[in-house]
This record gives C-alpha cells, sequence and structure tokens, in this order.
C-alpha cells in the first residue's frame, strides 16, 4: 500500500515537495549548483499540501499561518521595490502619490511558520 510523505529541507524545515510510495528509501542529498548550497532532505509521512506548510520543532508537518497587509507576523521583512526593511512593530504603508498612477509590490517574508506573501498597494496620482 502506498504512502505519502513531505519532503522538507532539514536546515530550514522548508517543505519543498512530496512523494508516493510503498516503501521510503534513503534520501539523497540534493547537490549544491548554480550558487545555491546542498539540501539533506527529510521525510515525514503525510498527505498535508507541503506547498503551504513547514515541519515544526515537534517534527510535524503543520499549515503555515496566514495574515494580512494590516496585521503583519512580527517580526518579518517587507521587500518593497528590491530594498529590505526588517519589521519588528505593525506598519501602515504610506506612499507619496507621482504624476502617474503606480502599483507597488510588497512581498512580506516572516520565517518558515508563516506563507511568504505579495500585497500589491496601488497609489492614484496627486
Amino acid at each position: 500500500m502506498k504512502k505519502q510523505y513531505v519532503l522538507y529541507d532539514v536546515a530550514t524545515m522548508n517543505c519543498i515537495g512530496s512523494t508516493e510510495c510503498e516503501e521510503l528509501g534513503v534520501l539523497p542529498v540534493i547537490e549544491a549548483s548554480m550558487g545555491q548550497p546542498a539540501i539533506t532532505l527529510g521525510a515525514i509521512e503525510s498527505a498535508a499540501d507541503w506547498e503551504t506548510s513547514y515541519v515544526n520543532s515537534a517534527m510535524e508537518v503543520v499549515p503555515q499561518g496566514d495574515y494580512t497587509l494590516e496585521a503583519l507576523p512580527l517580526p518579518c521583512t517587507a521587500t518593497i521595490e528590491g530594498v529590505e526593511y526588517l519589521l519588528t512593530q505593525q506598519e501602515s504603508f504610506t506612499f507619496t502619490p507621482l504624476d502617474v498612477e503606480m502599483a507597488y509590490v510588497i512581498t512580506i517574508d516572516a520565517g518558515v511558520e508563516y506563507l511568504k506573501k505579495e500585497f500589491t498597494v496601488n497609489v492614484d496620482p496627486a
């Protein structure tokens, strides 16, 4: 009988895929390539959605937390126009209007416990 497994990076506890098989053999180390470090794989029997989960300290596959731009998980990093800002308190994002309508993409990364999300803020001309 086939079992489902979630594969994760042992160093970061990020889920990186899933597989279904009768018996899970020895897991490979994914070799370093294109400037990326090698990844040591771990596997946990689970049918969870690996794309929205992480492995917690109890070695359980659990869902990542969700949030809104108005209620960010703290601390987190906000990236706007390629510039990273470390946030340790809830912020209100304010942009100076230009002569044309602009759309700013804000990427929030709060670690493996939370979803990495992008928000688009539209700013109308002055």
